[in-house]
């Protein structure tokens, strides 16, 4: 049942109503994603993306805007910035208090795109 309302809704929730692991994920830019955290020059691959984003739809340029500021901030402050900020989206995510379902989505989401550059 969950599996039909997400194909008919284009979304990607689990059972217990949180996203899945797909969730904001865009599989072009996952690719070249995995080939900016392995490359030494990064630049082209920035430029490839930023080429990927520009031609999104509104529903997932945000996602993938996301993957831009992801380059950009492993570029400034290393390849590090990752594991930080994955460790802090999670504490904010799981801290429960105060925080509306949105924003859980919104962490939820960009916890995914984080895990693209792993």
């Amino acid at each position: 049942m969950v599996e039909f309302i997400n194909k008919v809704s284009r979304t990607d929730r689990k059972l217990d109503g949180f996203l899945g692991d797909n969730a904001g994920r865009i599989s072009g830019l996952d690719d070249i994603s995995r080939r900016f955290v392995a490359s030494a020059d990064r630049s082209g691959d920035v430029e490839t993306a930023k080429e990927v984003v520009s031609g999104l739809q509104d529903s997932q340029r945000k996602d993938g805007e996301y993957y831009l500021r992801v380059m950009k901030n492993i570029q400034e402050k290393g390849d590090d910035f990752v594991s930080k900020e994955l460790a802090r989206l999670s504490r904010m995510r799981d801290g429960g208090r105060g925080v509306d379902d949105e924003k859980i989505d919104n962490f939820s989401k960009r916890i995914n795109i984080l895990k693209a550059f792993q």
